[in-house]
């Protein structure tokens, strides 16, 4: 054995031969408990991931789901439900301008031009002429 001799060719006694052993007994097993722990925290790190992005996609899709919803409330004939809609979807999107570019394509359909009634701007006059409605006396 590697421990039977020093360097120098001599021979070890017993109880150094013994501690010797134990020694690398005691090494090897912390090296592969070290190990053991590496590879623990891997695995571990690798299940955190794969449940990150399980509930990124779950996520996703609550959102899609919510701007379907809102989307199709747009399209109902009660006026709340509609105002529901553009709420909702302003309170779900991340991407600002994609729900702004939306609702503005929706009342530009929805509202009429000129505008009708007693108070109504003439036909001829352009849109960004027009008070908004946060201006008009309450």
């Amino acid at each position: 054995m590697a421990v039977d001799h020093d360097l120098a060719g001599a021979s070890v006694a017993a109880q150094d031969r013994l501690k010797a052993v134990n020694d690398v007994r005691t090494t090897l097993l912390q090296a592969v408990g070290g190990m053991v722990v590496l590879f623990g925290a891997y695995a571990t790190w690798r299940r955190l991931r794969v449940s990150q992005d399980s509930l990124r996609a779950t996520q996703e899709g609550h959102v899609t789901d919510r701007f379907s919803t809102a989307v199709d409330q747009l399209g109902s004939d009660e006026l709340e439900t509609r105002i529901g809609g553009l709420h909702a979807l302003w309170h779900i999107a991340d991407d600002r301008e994609v729900v702004i570019s939306i609702q503005a394509a929706y009342l530009r359909t929805r509202l009429p031009w000129p505008p009708t009634g007693p108070e109504a701007p003439a036909a001829d006059v352009p849109r960004g002429a027009v008070d908004s409605l946060s201006s008009l006396p309450k």
